[in-house]
Parts: C-alpha cells; structure tokens; sequence
C-alpha cells in the first residue's frame, strides 16, 4: 500500500545576503577670496544622505551624499570660519547571491570625519561612509502530513515554532519642527548639523507594522561674537507602514535611513530659532512564529515499512537582545571648555570564540574646545565597544549599531572626559537541515504463530520509549500502557513489559 501524504507549503522570506562595507569619500575644499588663509584646522563634522538603492544581479547599489563641514582658525586672528561640501558616494555590496527581485534594507552612516590642511588656501575633507545591506528573496519549503494513517504505521513527530521574516515593507514621512536656541545667545552662523533617528517601539497589529521613535536633531553654530555654541531638540514620531498580509502574532524590525534633511534661519526670528524639515525612511522587515512539523521517525507494526525521505532546511532567529554599551576616554589636553563633541560608529567587526562571538564596534570622536587661554582647538579619540555573545559554532550573528544621541564631553584635571552611549542589536540564527517522512509504501506481512504475546526485558541503559517500540515492534502507547508509564523515558535497570 503506497502512503499517500498531503503537501503543504511553508512561504517566508529568505535572507540571502548580510553584507557590509566602509570606503573613504574625499573632496578638496577651495577657501574663498574673501576668506582668510587657514592656519589650522580645529574641527570636521559629516552625516549621510541616502537617495536610493537598486538591486542587480550580483550587486546592491546605495547611493547617496555627505554633508561635510570643517572649522578652521584663520591666520590674522579673525573669527573661526567654516569650509562645507557636498560630496556624494555609491556604496556597491557585491554578492552572487543578490538578484533584481532582492528585497533589500540598508543602513547607512558615517564612520569617521576629518579635515587636513594641503596648504593655506585648501582643505581636503575626508569622510569614511559605512553601509549594512540585508537582502531578502521569497522562498517555500514544503511540509508534508499523512492525513490518515493505516493503524500498523507508528510515527514520531516533532513540532518546531520556528520565526521566519514573512514580508519587507517601506514607509516615508518628514518629521519638521523648530530649534530655539538658549536664553542670551544669537545665531551668527550655523556651522554643521546631524539627525539622528531612534526607534523605541514597534508592534503588528493586523496588516500594519506601528512603530514610535525619536528625531534628534543637533546643529554647531556660531554666535555673532565669534564663539562656538551647540543646540539639540528631540522630536516623538509615530508612523506605520501598510503590509499586504495580516501577522497579528508578527514581529517587526525597523530600520530607519535619512533621505534628506534642511536645517534653515526662521524667517520671523532668523537669530533666535531655526526651522527643520528631516524626509526618514522606515524600512519594515516582518517576521512570525510558524509551527513546523516533521515526521522525524517511523516503523510498521506487522509490517515492512519502505520509507521515503526528504530534507527541510529552514533558518530560523534563535535569539534577539538589545545591548547598551557605555564608551569612555580621556582626551589628554589642555581643556577649559568644551564647544562640540561628535561621535560616529564605525563596522561590527565580529571574533569567533570556543563559547560564541566577541563583537567590537569601533568608535571616532572629534572633540572641539578652548583651551586655558580662550583659543579654539580640536583634538580626536577612539574608543571601541565591546562585547561577547553566546553562539553555537554553526550560528549567524547579526549586529545592528545605533549611536545614541548622548554624547558627552567635559573638563577633567588632565583634559575632557569622553562618554557616549552605543545601542547593539543583536540577532542570532543557526540553519538547519532536517529530515522528514514524505513518502512511501507498506506491505502487511501476516502475524507468526510463534511469536510472544509478551517479552519481559531489563532496560540496560536510559533511553527512550521509542526506540525499545522501535526495536520490538510494539507501539509507545502499548508499552506505556503495561507498565504504568507517563513519560517518553525508560530507567536503566528498569524491568520492562513490551507487549507484543
């Protein structure tokens, strides 16, 4: 008798690619005529743009741009001026894996930002862009399900719930409000701006992924007198994007880029507030809980069994956490006040260990300040965040870094104390390839009239009831059943009645 089994397709997102890639943007910055010579630099400051991502075969493109900026004191003595520029990049994350129909989500930021002199009249600006592509195809594995099992068949079954990323979804939107600069100070020129975007919360709830954040925005000025001052305001936002499927069980993830950003004088009070308008793009990636079966064993009672097998491979997130990193150093100078602090992170660089990952997270901070004798000066550090995660040796370890916006810098006796806080989300994922019944045929075979109606048997060792059935062609509920059992386990030592 052929055994007839009823398929039933698994539809989910595979993720194809992880990938990851810095590169050094440059741009040479011509002082103008009416400017002074430079004598030094003091500060450099970026942020990035992103404007588009197209997917080819082998490739996933992110372009986009950098807003750049370098302070610098002139050489008569004057007021510090300010050198910016546009410069744009194309990130290309190359990978056979990657197709036209590739689901992608990108993230992207500056990794680090300086400012060299060439000569008293040229700066060259240089700004490392960093980009982290995760790209997703449809896939289906298909299950399969005896609906109606002939009585001598015994099979053991195994349910996994496995969390498989089911849909990608984008929503764009602007988040527009005003800066008020403090009490007693006056907006003589905005210098450089950052935007930094957070995402606090996230939920499905029917066909829509719902998520509130934050938008930090954060501008160096100058007043009118010449000195160096910072203002910041933290916007709430709440959005949703629009999924074609409903996963009221589901599990979003949010990725949010920067696709454009004004930061602009109000009209009405050009020297005591300023206006922004920041475009965001929330990049959705859905996920949720699906109860997988699979017939993992199977033996016929009074019968020969021929099976058919055939493998299921699916990935699955075993684990997710969010971890905080606190970064520290002391910036050894002669520091009376501080006027700007900036950090970037940069790339995830990741260790294997006996017991899982060491994960490292570099940081770059370019610190601006007066030092005892009122003179504007610039000094750098680098810090690192560091730390380890539990990881079988077959596992994925994904990282996503947020920088967030607390960064810190005051005097300390030897120089300015350096803090930042760093937000790791972490992801772990392990492939696995089972097998599962999926075919075959059973051939009844008539009882021998010599055969016992009952064998006594001492365990010799811990195991199984399944596999004493198995080896005696008996049935786990038989067994069970004679003995008084409730469990699946047999003692060692343990006298055993196997029904025959």
């Amino acid at each position: 008798m052929e055994l007839v089994f009823a398929e039933k397709p698994c539809r989910y997102l595979r993720r194809v690619v992880h990938a990851a890639r810095a590169q050094e943007q440059t741009a040479d910055v011509i002082v103008p005529d009416s400017f002074p010579d430079v004598e030094r630099i003091v500060y450099a400051g970026a942020s990035a743009i992103v404007r588009s991502k197209e997917c080819r075969a082998g490739s996933v493109s992110v372009t986009g741009g950098l807003r750049a900026a370098a302070l610098y004191v002139p050489d008569d003595g004057s007021q510090p001026r300010v050198l910016d520029a546009y410069i744009p990049f194309t990130v290309r994350l190359d990978d056979p894996a990657l197709t036209e129909q590739t689901q992608v989500i990108v993230q992207c930021g500056v990794c680090s930002a300086d400012a060299r002199m060439v000569n008293s009249r040229k700066v060259l600006l240089r700004v490392n862009v960093c980009c982290i592509a995760d790209g997703f195809e449809p896939a289906e594995q298909t299950l399969y399900t005896l609906d109606s099992r002939p009585p001598e068949l015994q099979l053991r079954e195994q349910t996994y719930p496995v969390l498989l990323p089911v849909e990608t979804a984008e929503k764009s939107f602007t988040v527009s409000d005003e800066l008020t600069l403090p009490a007693g100070a006056a907006l003589g020129q905005l210098c450089c701006f950052d935007t930094a975007p957070q995402v606090d919360e996230r939920r499905v709830v029917g066909n829509k992924a719902v998520f509130k954040g934050t938008l930090c925005v954060h501008a160096l000025y100058k007043t009118p007198e010449g000195r160096m001052q910072t203002v910041s305001q933290i916007v709430p936002f709440s959005q949703y994007c629009e999924l074609s499927g409903e996963y009221d069980d589901g599990e979003a993830q949010i990725t949010m880029a920067v696709t454009g950003a004004q930061l602009e004088p109000d009209a009405a009070q050009p020297e005591q507030k300023l206006c922004f308008a920041v475009q965001l793009l929330a990049q959705c990636a859905v996920s949720r809980t699906q109860s997988v079966t699979l017939i993992e064993d199977a033996y016929a009672i009074g019968a020969e069994l021929t099976p058919q097998w055939c493998d299921v491979a699916l990935e699955s997130r075993l684990d997710a956490q969010t971890l905080r990193q606190t970064l520290r150093d002391t910036v050894r100078a002669d520091v009376q006040s501080v006027a700007e602090c900036a950090a970037y992170l940069g790339l995830p660089v990741s260790t294997r260990t006996q017991s899982g990952v060491h994960l490292e997270i570099p940081a770059f901070v370019n610190l601006l300040y007066y030092d005892r004798d009122d003179a504007l000066q610039g000094a750098s550090a680098r810090l690192a965040a560091q730390c380890d995660v539990a990881l079988a040796q077959e596992g994925q370890c994904i990282v996503q870094p947020v920088l967030l916006p607390d960064t810190y810098a005051a005097p300390v006796p030897d120089g300015a104390e350096v803090r930042c806080e760093c937000q790791l989300g972490v992801q772990c994922f392990s492939g696995q390839t089972l097998r599962t019944l999926c075919g075959g045929e059973l051939e009844a075979h008539p009882r021998p009239a010599s055969r016992p109606s009952v064998i006594v048997r001492r365990a010799v060792q811990s195991g199984a009831l399944w596999e004493l059935a198995k080896t005696y062609g008996a049935s786990v509920d038989a067994i069970r059943s004679a003995n008084d059992l409730t469990g699946d386990e047999i003692a060692a030592g343990e006298i055993v009645l196997i029904p025959m």
